[in-house]
């Protein structure tokens, strides 16, 4: 192109070499060239073409101020009519569809659509680059809040203390269960499993909280209270819940060879 580089535009900056490998199949489909004045909204494939898109963009304009100080466009118009077709190979060759207006045989027609095209062209790209910078910034955004929210504090179990009280929880609600046919305290007995159900239901590796499985020791008291020597099935049950709650809590809170034994007693008056 004739005086290429008096706008700051080098070919061999230009990527002629055809799509790339990895962005195939991901633009726009072909729009048919020389069908409209305007330039269609299509998204090159990726943002290192984008940017070259700018670079012919703004190396038009510069033309264009030139053009305009010196009074006279139509000395220019060899120089709008190279970029143009620079233009059309660049986007033939990356695949990027874009609408060219089909020029005439008068100078000045030409030029008034060459500039009209480009303006046009210059609008979508800066629109492009804005949404990019955009989608970028909200990205990096995403990353941050998934690093905070990944070291956000939590209870963690081992996939065998996990199994192993999740066995517990169901064998305490059967026999939980069973109790209910035999006692004069149906009520108490079915809202006690019904807690129980809900921690199984709760139960993840990671738990936020260990509360509701420390307030069992004070429902399980009250079913001792109520039940006395009966009890003891359901006493060893939830001594080995609490004995699994307590070593997850421990390792949570870095206690380590330091956390104090748990030991968990009911003893009738």
């Amino acid at each position: 192109m004739s005086d290429d580089m008096d706008y700051g535009l080098d070919i061999d900056d230009f990527d002629f070499g055809g799509s790339i490998p990895e962005f195939e199949g991901l633009e726009e489909p072909a729009v048919s060239p020389q069908k409209s004045s305007a330039a269609a909204e299509s998204t090159p494939v990726n943002r290192e073409l984008l940017l070259q898109e700018n670079k012919i963009m703004k190396s038009f304009f510069k033309m264009l101020q030139d053009a305009t100080d010196t009074g006279d466009k139509t000395n220019f118009y060899y120089k709008f009519f190279d970029l143009f077709g620079l233009y059309q190979v660049f986007c033939d060759q990356n695949n990027i569809a874009v609408n060219f207006p089909k020029l005439a045989f008068n100078k000045k027609e030409n030029m008034a659509l060459i500039i009209t095209f480009f303006r046009s062209r210059d609008r979508v790209i800066d629109r492009l680059l804005k949404e990019q910078s955009s989608q970028h910034e909200l990205s990096s955004k995403k990353d941050m809040f998934k690093s905070m929210l990944s070291t956000k504090f939590s209870y963690n179990f081992e996939p065998s203390e996990y199994t192993r009280l999740n066995d517990l929880l169901n064998e305490l609600s059967k026999k939980l269960i069973d109790a209910v046919g035999n006692s004069s305290s149906e009520n108490f007995i079915t809202r006690l499993n019904k807690r129980i159900t809900a921690l199984q239901q709760q139960l993840q590796m990671k738990m936020p909280s260990l509360d509701e499985y420390w307030g069992l020791i004070g429902g399980i008291g009250a079913f001792i209270g109520a039940y006395s020597a009966q009890a003891k099935p359901y006493v060893d049950n939830m001594k080995e819940i609490i004995n699994i709650i307590w070593v997850v809590q421990a390792r949570a809170e870095g206690l380590g060879d330091r956390a104090p034994k748990l030991s968990v007693n009911f003893q009738e008056k």
